[in-house]
């Protein structure tokens, strides 16, 4: 009898006792806050509509170089002109970006303002003559970034050109360069768009552009490679159907 109180004693001061000892960290059960969703940008086509587009600017071409008669002709040129048309399509989405995709042809114009011949001299005004034209066609992506009235983008683009040099010519040289050959074509470029209406819009542009590894032939017969490659800043207006 004596046995059985003190083991009912016992039990009872145990379970007193564990009452008062604290639970161990590694036996609690603790419930962390849940993570916080990602944002999701939301980037789902949710409009296409199809454009076209003029373009007219002014080109700022960079110095190009070729060999002939045995030394280097540097041509320097005057401010030039550009034109282009354009097809695309643009992809509107839930969110402020938008994409734009098109075809474009266009057209630049430079003139030679000066040639520097190594090693002879400087010629410009009546003493040098020369026109630099290409016919570019490029295929185009753009991101837009609608913020209300306006609507900033990037652009690049790749293609072919037909690059052509007219009546290069110096007084004590006479004609050196008089060819036209084909090239790879790319640009890069950044802008804003003006809504004038839900279907209208005035673009401002800024176009780094250029034609690469273009072989060229002299009239004696020398080949060089040169790229060409110009700044253009434009105004177009696209109309959306």
């Amino acid at each position: 009898m004596l046995k059985k109180t003190t083991l009912i004693a016992g039990t009872c001061i145990l379970c007193i006792a564990a009452s008062f000892y604290p639970a161990r960290a590694d036996d609690a059960v603790i419930e962390a806050d849940p993570t916080p969703p990602e944002p999701i940008v939301e980037t789902q086509v949710t409009d296409q509509k199809w454009y076209i587009a003029a373009r007219i600017g002014a080109a700022f071409a960079e110095d190009t170089e070729f060999n002939t008669l045995g030394t280097t002709v540097e041509t320097e040129f005057d401010p030039g002109y550009n034109l282009a048309l354009a097809v695309g399509r643009v992809f509107k989405t839930q969110s402020p970006v938008s994409f734009r995709t098109e075809a474009e042809l266009g057209y630049i114009v430079l003139e030679a303002e000066q040639h520097q011949v190594a090693g002879v001299g400087a010629f410009s005004g009546s003493a040098a003559t020369g026109e630099a034209t290409a016919l570019v066609g490029l295929a185009n992506a753009y991101i837009d970034y609608e913020l209300g009235t306006f609507t900033p983008f990037v652009s690049a683009g790749i293609g072919y050109a037909n690059l052509e040099f007219d009546n290069f010519d110096t007084t004590p040289t006479g004609q050196v360069l008089d060819t036209n050959e084909d090239g790879v074509a790319w640009q890069i470029g950044v802008g804003t768009a003006y809504a004038v209406s839900d279907s209208i819009n005035i673009d401002l542009s800024y176009r780094y552009s250029g034609i690469e590894n273009v072989g060229v032939t002299a009239n004696d017969g020398t080949s060089s490679d040169l790229d060409f490659r110009n700044h253009q800043v434009s105004i177009g207006i696209r109309k959306a159907f």
